[in-house]
């Protein structure tokens, strides 16, 4: 059966001052696939997008949705068209339930003590529907960030989204919830959902999509089939050079040590009888990367935080330059030479 494109981009141009964001770009996207945009950070994945939304506008170049040509002006002209977006940062209010969320701003046919109940149903039809499983009372702030997405999703399907961007959906995901998401993706794919999926990463692409257009420098470099490309080929497309792929360390000479965390434990003031920490120990010397792993939600923000000072130890001490540092504050380190980058850097930053 011949794929149908569902839309199309024809000479896309967009520029910034000093910039030139995109460069004549030209591609189709086929209806009820899987489309993976590839490329480095700007490379001008998310600019494509943002101007399809209608969050910018094409300096020149025009697009055509199901044949007809597409004047975009707002996101809500774009949702009106059945096109929606799940950003990386989530646009949900933590304070307000899940239903909440999906109805904000919505209308209701029923007269207004009415109106709760009418759009549950609606909502739990959409949910069924596409076989998301969700509390629609409970607050936001109090669900984890894969169950976040999965709301941001359903919200945009209970508007009647055909077209569903994703922008570097998995950033904030662990292992797990990625593949959750992939199955539900997959499942959207199949009840005719059209998905435009931004990645830079060889892997997920491979793994999720139909179709892969990589970009370069505000560029298209190449429209492949998944089947008929490869991981090697890719990032040769991304990044202009063959990548071997290989990485030779250098001699583990390091220097003096700089930090030391010494048996420290933190307690859930929740609940005293669970520790977030238990016991944590390790060094760190002038020159060296210490990685800590783990499944997240498993004490690795709160390590980081009490060495950074902003959360204290139950128990415990922290050394910097063997100097007691336990109690500091977070001035007293940054003007001793650390700094902190937390993972939530839009309310954190």
């Amino acid at each position: 059966m011949p794929e149908e494109v569902y839309i199309s981009f024809r000479n896309i141009c967009k520029f910034f001052p000093g910039v030139v964001a995109l460069d004549n770009i030209n591609l189709d996207i086929n209806q009820g696939q899987i489309h993976a945009l590839l490329g480095e950070n700007g490379a001008g994945k998310s600019t494509l997008m943002n101007i399809l939304y209608g969050l910018y506008h094409q300096d020149s170049g025009e697009i055509i949705l199901e044949g007809k040509n597409y004047s975009h002006n707002s996101p809500k002209n774009a949702i009106a068209h059945g096109i929606g977006m799940i950003h990386q940062h989530f646009m949900l209010i933590p304070n307000f339930t899940v239903l909440e969320n999906i109805i904000l701003g919505q209308a209701s046919p029923k007269p207004p003590n009415m109106e709760k109940e009418y759009f549950r149903k609606e909502t739990l039809k959409v949910a069924d529907k596409f076989g998301i499983t969700v509390d629609l009372d409970q607050l936001v702030e109090e669900i984890s960030v894969g169950m976040q997405q999965k709301i941001e999703i359903l919200k945009s399907l209970y508007k009647g989204v055909r077209l569903m961007i994703l922008d570097e959906p998995t950033s904030i995901l662990t292992p797990q919830e990625s593949q959750e998401l992939f199955s539900m993706l997959n499942d959207l794919k199949q009840k005719g959902t059209t998905i435009i999926f931004i990645s830079h990463k060889l892997n997920e692409v491979m793994q999720i999509s139909d179709r892969i257009s990589v970009l370069r420098d505000g560029k298209l470099i190449a429209t492949v089939n998944k089947n008929e490309t490869t991981p090697r080929e890719l990032s040769k497309l991304m990044v202009g050079r063959e990548v071997s792929g290989e990485y030779h360390k250098g001699d583990e000479r390091y220097g003096d040590e700089i930090l030391r965390v010494e048996a420290v434990n933190l307690v859930d003031h929740h609940n005293r009888a669970r520790n977030i920490i238990k016991n944590i120990s390790l060094n760190v010397c002038k020159g060296e990367i210490v990685g800590i792993a783990g499944v997240d939600e498993n004490g690795q923000r709160e390590l980081a935080e009490i060495i950074s000072g902003l959360r204290k130890p139950t128990s415990g001490k922290i050394s910097m330059f063997g100097k007691d540092v336990t109690h500091a504050t977070t001035r007293e380190l940054i003007e001793m030479g650390m700094s902190y980058i937390p993972a939530d850097r839009q309310n954190q930053g």
